[in-house]
């Protein structure tokens, strides 16, 4: 036989074997990748579960949070209008403005000079009007600190959640 045909042989049973080896070798590397990204995968999984059951808790407690702002501005509210319906309720005993501006001058107040500033003097009309508007501000000023008592509930919730949920403890690759 000749001995380049026996070299042949050789590379060509050389290469067979060492393309099954690569062959052999990759399967292997796919079969581990494939263990890998499943494992991972779980750990994602079962980390998005906790932090979604996270999310869940902080959410319901921030909603309880809130109602119960809103319940203490609804209080507050309602304690605004029942004084507003009392003040009302005392000035009905003013005097009404006259129809004709000559008779007073144009002034709003039956009250002596003496008297200015004080309110106590002010016609029925001029006085509801701005009792109404003092309780129109306070049921304003109600409400502002009802957003901001919310906006620092929310801004509180969250900073929470992110000291119990670091991103670094999420699996990394």
């Amino acid at each position: 036989m000749n001995p380049l045909y026996k070299y042949g042989a050789l590379a060509i049973i050389s290469a067979a074997l060492f393309i099954a080896a690569v062959v052999w070798h990759g399967k292997k590397v796919d079969a581990l990748v494939l263990k890998t990204q499943t494992e991972l995968a779980v750990q994602y999984n079962s980390r998005l579960i906790a932090l979604q059951n996270s999310a869940d808790a902080s959410s319901l407690s921030l909603q309880e949070q809130l109602k119960k702002i809103q319940d203490v501005k609804q209080t507050e509210i309602a304690g605004i209008n029942k004084r507003h319906a009392a003040i009302v309720a005392s000035l009905s005993n003013r005097p009404e403005r006259p129809t004709s501006s000559v008779s007073t001058g144009g002034s709003t107040s039956v009250a002596t000079a003496t008297e200015r500033g004080t309110g106590i003097g002010l016609y029925r009309e001029d006085s509801t009007f701005l009792a109404g508007e003092a309780a129109r501000a306070e049921i304003i000023k109600a409400e502002l600190l009802q957003c901001y008592n919310s906006y620092d509930a929310v801004r509180d919730a969250i900073m929470k959640f992110s000291k119990e949920n670091p991103i670094e403890s999420m699996p990394q690759l």
